[in-house]
C-alpha cells in the first residue's frame, strides 16, 4: 500500500510502538489515514515522501455485513456509499484541539476473498481472515473470535465497520533491489 507520512501523531516508544498521520496514495481517492505502528522506528520511515507499507484491519467491533450491494443500498439506515472510507481517529470527538488521534478508521467495502485457515497466518483458528475491495485499494481484514458470533463472511459480502489500522514499512525482497 502506498502511502505517504505526514507526521508522528505519537513518537513510537523503546518497543517501536506509535501512531502516524499519513495519506493513502493508492487507489482512486486520497485520504488521511492514521497508523498504529509496533516495532516501527522514525529511522523506519520517510516523513513527506511515498512508502510502500504493509497494513491490516482489525475489527474493533462487530461489523455489519450485508449480502451484497444491492441487500446494503437496501438498509434505510446507511448514509454512505458501499465503498467508503471515514479516517475517524483523524476527527476530534469532545472538540477538544488538543485531543491526540486515534488509528481508527469507518471503511465500507466488498469482501473480494476470504481466508480458509487463520492460523497458517499467525492468528487462531477462530479469527476470520479477508480481503476487502475499497475504492480501488485492497485490505486484509481481520475479525476475532470475541466479534464473530453468528458473524458468516463470503466473496461479494458488503462489510461495514470501525477498523483499528496497523502498520509497518513493507520490507523488501532480496530480489527487489
Amino acid at each position: 500500500m502506498i502511502i505517504r507520512l505526514k507526521e508522528w501523531i505519537s513518537k513510537p516508544d523503546h518497543d517501536g510502538n506509535g501512531r502516524l498521520n499519513a495519506w493513502m496514495e493508492d487507489g482512486e481517492v486520497n485520504f488521511p489515514i492514521p497508523i498504529e505502528t509496533h516495532n516501527v522506528f522514525p529511522e523506519d520511515v520517510r516523513m513527506n515522501e511515498t512508502q510502500d507499507f504493509e497494513l491490516i484491519l482489525e475489527c474493533a467491533g462487530k461489523p455489519e455485513v450485508y449480502e451484497d450491494e444491492d441487500a446494503y443500498n437496501n438498509a434505510a439506515r446507511h448514509s454512505m456509499a458501499p465503498e467508503s472510507v471515514i479516517p475517524a481517529g483523524v476527527f476530534s470527538v469532545s472538540g477538544d484541539a488538543d485531543s491526540e488521534q486515534s488509528a481508527y478508521i469507518i471503511l465500507n467495502g466488498k469482501v473480494v476473498k476470504t481466508y480458509e485457515d487463520s492460523a497458517q497466518f499467525g492468528f487462531d483458528e477462530a479469527d476470520i481472515l479477508y480481503t476487502l475491495s475499497c475504492l480501488g485499494n485492497e485490505y486484509d481484514a481481520v475479525l476475532h473470535s470475541e466479534f464473530s458470533d453468528d458473524v458468516q463472511m463470503k466473496e461479494g459480502n458488503i462489510v461495514s465497520c470501525v477498523y483499528l489500522v496497523q502498520g509497518w514499512p513493507k520490507q523488501k525482497d532480496s530480489g527487489d533491489e
